[in-house]
């Protein structure tokens, strides 16, 4: 036997008898200084899984883990501790130290005992009460918890209740939850959540809470009962998710990142308290080390990933590139550690991670290279989901405007580069609103996702189909303009005639289409959307299924038009619009008995805007039902004036639209205005056109009902151009009818019209309904219709529409003649002219078009016109157009005489409104010296062939009647 074996005899005989060393499972272990294993007993052997003669071969760093190995060898601890030890198995066990002393001469003696089984048994205690720790503290940290008894008196909240109510929970304790309900909702959701936690069934919802300082703030919420054993809730906890708008969401987003940033800095060498999963691998890439936290990540266990190669558990397509990126960490030639992987859990599922790769190969404490893996999924679907939500539309999918304007601009720079054209359509699509009103919004937003569908499917890989809002499309066409478009957009329209078929519902949908061509209609994202909308409004006045080009040329209708649009949102702000008011003729007593009230608009540059011009674009813009409201109000509030003045009480009508008398809070607001004027139900009345009762009988009947409850007369306007049947009018129950002016102008001459007129008349007096004629101009007229027994008449013979001044002085009177009407309305036009005009039996048609307005230059088509008269000096013309009177507006004429063609300039110095539709102006030429002196002749030679004829050959004159002029002459549209 060895010196050093009789030293060790000795040396285990000091502190316990030999033979009694395995039985007590001690295990016995002897190593040199340089960390060299000498001897172990049998219960040693057995502990490690190696023989003597096999453990002689072994070092303390094969044994144990390195850490403890050091700890060991220096002998830097005093007192019982635990290590870890590596069986041959690779599996590690957990040895409690009894005692390390070094001896002399031998080498240091160790004792250990195998706590293995205590040691994992304690492990997974700690790991399960660590995973409810995180659970508990994940929960804290992202949303606010409550628990209730059954009555809802607050038990328990948690830090996050408190720090978002910003009540303490000494405050909160106790109280009822209402403490914190906001009032946001209706009783009725409160009842249904009680119903349903009280009947022991868990409620989810969004649900809105006040603060303490009475802020507002969202919770997605779940309230779960807890049941006790006769079945009912004895305790309530609810859980809510604070709810952020996509701004919020953004910043809250950045906010934790560079939280994450900041921990990462302060905790990467903490392995075991980091919520990153932690990594140890060898130059290979095989996994010696990772963090319990990858079970709760990935769903793997520890053991699925010691031994194994980190690639292994990579996204397939993403290993290449990791290699590359393992491989230049290793050799200290990569100037950035991070990286972003796709990594594969248990159940094969995708997490997007970013990973922080070390070289620590040279750190001996170490030598490995450290891995940090932080699962960034939710941030990435956070991103994901606030870029779908600033740039798709929620409901289509389709790019929003937001997204759309961004790659319009993107086209234009690269056309601009590439010196290419590029098209931009805009679409309107009609007929959901019917179908949302009689089918619901449900039907309606499947058919709009159909037709979004259609748009898609029609252009392909042509373009871009944007959904810009409400039921308007964009499309951009890179690379397409010209003739290529126009058989577009027809293919399109063809498309769209086609039905949808829903569930059982066979559906049709119109479409108008307006296309800017880049650069001539513009060579910026502005100009191109307001040149297509411009085109589009064109489409739209020509009908349905009819598309425009846009072209610089629009005549001056189109301009106004598109002027208008563009500034009615700004009208309002400004308070453009005011209230004229046109009496209502009692026919036997002269007596006024009621007004209409008609909206006007007083545009800057436009002069006064008439409804029949931007009704239309308050309807499409969404604006209609605050004019109807502004409207409304102002009549009520002045028929309350002039009663409290002492003037004759008398009705007020006003007029509503199809779109603002289907608004669902339309009886509402007419309420209200009502109360808040404080006029009484019996003194207005509510004008709805024949066509809109018709179209939506079963939407309205209801709402004429509540009317006519509330004490509210109801009159039927533009009666006769609805084809109502007898039965039908019997059953609205309406006070009054206006017989539309389109019959009335036709009498006492048109035959047709007389017959209508009469037929009215006669039925309404069997209904017992009152009737007003509208629109008598003249005293023919008016003798016809007193014939007939007509009781009512409004029209332009008494009154034209009044400013509030002159119809309170009217009113004063209490009566009103056809003839002191005139003497007080009238305006006197005539004209002090300094030179002949040329009075001509038949005009000349001729067209006008704006040269100069506002005192700037304007490029526009023109428009239609009949010259009533000319001379050296000026001309008087009819046309549909209503211009202000202005003289920074320059106007140019164009006509034919005698076989030459006649181009003048001119201004406005007077105008006459004949009725609704038509305008005579008078215009004073700007003409030079010496071309007046060509014209005169001109003029006078043409005078004295009209001596000879009324009309000749080579003139433009237009001898049918002036209506067909009007109606036929409108601009036509592509379609």
């Amino acid at each position: 036997m060895s010196a050093s074996s009789l030293n060790l005899k000795e040396l285990i005989q000091e502190d316990d008898l030999y033979s009694l060393i395995d039985e007590l499972k001690i295990g016995i272990f002897l190593f040199d200084s340089s960390g060299n294993a000498l001897w172990a007993n049998i219960y040693f052997q057995s502990i490690i899984g190696y023989s003597l003669d096999e453990l002689k071969s072994k070092t303390l760093y094969d044994l144990f883990t390195t850490q403890d190995a050091r700890i060991l060898q220096e002998g830097i601890k005093q007192g019982s501790y635990f290590i870890r030890g590596k069986r041959s198995s690779r599996h590690m066990i957990y040895l409690k130290v009894l005692s390390c002393t070094k001896q002399d001469g031998v080498g240091t003696l160790v004792k250990v005992l195998d706590i293995t089984d205590q040691k994992q048994s304690d492990y997974q205690l700690s790991k399960t009460y660590k995973e409810l720790e995180d659970f508990k503290y994940a929960l804290d940290q992202s949303a606010t918890v409550s628990i209730t008894d059954a009555n809802g008196d607050i038990l328990y909240v948690n830090d996050k209740f408190c720090e978002i109510s910003q009540y303490s929970r000494k405050e909160l304790i106790g109280q009822n939850h209402r403490m914190v309900k906001s009032g946001h909702h209706s009783q009725e959701v409160y009842e249904e959540l009680w119903a349903t936690i009280s009947n022991g069934m868990v409620w989810k919802g969004e649900i809105c809470n006040k603060t303490k300082d009475g802020t507002l703030w969202w919770g997605d919420a779940t309230i779960v009962p807890f049941i006790d054993e006769s079945g009912k809730p004895y305790q309530y906890i609810g859980i809510r998710s604070v709810i952020t708008d996509k701004k919020l969401m953004e910043e809250k987003v950045k906010k934790i990142d560079e939280k994450i940033k900041l921990s990462e800095s302060r905790y990467r060498s903490l392995v075991e308290h980091s919520y990153d999963i932690i990594g140890l691998l060898n130059e290979e890439g095989i996994v010696d080390y990772i963090s319990p936290n990858v079970i709760n990540i990935f769903n793997r266990p520890i053991d699925d990933y010691i031994g194994k190669s980190a690639f292994d558990f990579i996204y397939s397509n993403d290993v290449p590139l990791v290699k590359k990126f393992f491989e230049d960490v290793k050799n200290n030639i990569q100037t950035s550690n991070t990286i972003e992987v796709r990594f594969m859990d248990k159940n094969t599922t995708i997490h997007f991670c970013e990973v922080v790769i070390i070289n620590l190969l040279h750190d001996p404490a170490v030598n490995a290279i450290k891995v940090n893996i932080r699962d960034i999924t939710e941030k990435k679907m956070a991103k994901k989901k606030i870029f779908e939500m600033l740039n798709y539309d929620f409901l289509t999918k389709l790019p929003n405007h937001h997204l759309f304007k961004s790659l319009l601009k993107k086209e234009i720079d690269q056309s601009k580069e590439k010196d290419r054209k590029f098209s931009l359509m805009v679409i309107d699509i009609h007929g959901l609103k019917f179908v949302n009103d009689t089918l619901g919004t449900h039907m309606g937003d499947q058919l709009l996702q159909e037709a979004a569908n259609r748009l898609s499917e029609f252009t392909g890989e042509l373009g871009i189909v944007s959904r810009y809002g409400g039921v308007e499309f964009n499309i951009l066409f890179p690379n397409i303009a010209n003739h290529v478009i126009s058989k577009i957009s027809k293919d399109l329209i063809n498309q769209f005639e086609q039905p949808f078929f829903i569930h059982e519902y066979e559906l049709f949908l119109t479409i108008n289409i307006g296309v800017s061509i880049y650069p001539e209609s513009g060579d910026t994202v502005t100009n191109l959307m307001k040149t297509a909308y411009s085109a589009l409004h064109q489409a739209n006045e020509s009908g349905p299924n009819y598309y425009e080009i846009y072209s610089r040329n629009m005549d001056i209708h189109s301009y106004k038009r598109f002027t208008l649009t563009n500034d009615l949102r700004k009208a309002i702000k400004n308070n453009e619009f005011f209230v004229d008011y046109q009496p209502r003729i009692n026919v036997g007593t002269n007596q006024i008995i009621a007004a209409e009230a008609l909206i006007r608009w007083d545009h800057p540059k436009w002069g006064i805007v008439s409804p029949k011009e931007f009704i239309s674009l308050a309807e499409k813009s969404g604006l209609i039902g605050t004019l109807g409201e502004m409207v409304l109000f102002r009549a009520c509030q002045k028929m309350k004036e002039w009663q409290e003045m002492g003037l004759p009480p008398i009705k007020v009508s006003v007029n509503f639209s199809v779109l603002q008398f289907l608004q669902t809070d339309v009886i509402q607001m007419i309420e209200s205005v009502l109360e808040s004027t404080r006029l009484d139900t019996k003194w207005l009345e509510i004008e709805i056109t024949e066509s809109v009762l018709m179209e939506n009988e079963s939407l309205i009947m209801e709402k004429l009902s509540r009317l006519k409850e509330m004490g509210i007369g109801i009159a039927i306007d533009d009666f006769g151009t609805g084809y109502s049947s007898l039965g039908y009018l019997k059953k609205l129950h309406a006070d009054i009818i206006k017989i539309d002016r389109s019959f009335i102008k036709g009498i006492p001459d048109d035959s047709d019209s007389i017959d209508i007129v009469s037929a009215v008349i006669q039925l309404a007096k069997k209904l017992k309904i009152r009737v007003v004629a509208e629109g008598v101009e003249t005293e023919e007229q008016l003798q016809f219709l007193k014939k007939l027994h007509c009781e009512e008449i409004q029209g332009y013979l008494y009154s034209k529409p009044l400013v509030v001044q002159e119809f309170e002085s009217l009113l004063k009177m209490g009566i009103c003649f056809p003839e002191e009407t005139k003497k007080v309305t009238e305006y006197d036009y005539e004209n002090r002219r300094e030179y002949f005009r040329i009075l001509m039996k038949y005009p000349l048609s001729g067209e006008m078009t704006i040269s100069v307005f506002d005192s700037k230059k304007v490029n526009m088509g023109s428009t239609k016109i009949l010259i009533l008269d000319i001379g050296p000096g000026g001309l008087k013309i009819e046309t549909t157009v209503k211009l202000p009177v202005r003289s920074d507006m320059i106007l140019k004429f164009s006509t034919q005489i005698l076989g030459g063609k006649l181009d003048l300039y001119g201004k406005v110095v007077w105008r006459k409104e004949i009725d609704d539709h038509n305008q005579t102006y008078g215009i004073s030429f700007i003409i030079k010296d010496e071309a007046r002196r060509h014209l005169t002749t001109l003029l006078n030679h043409f005078q004295i062939k009209l001596q000879e004829k009324d009309v000749l050959p080579d003139c433009s004159f237009f001898t049918e009647k002036k209506n067909y002029f009007f109606e036929h002459t409108k601009a036509s549209g592509n379609h």
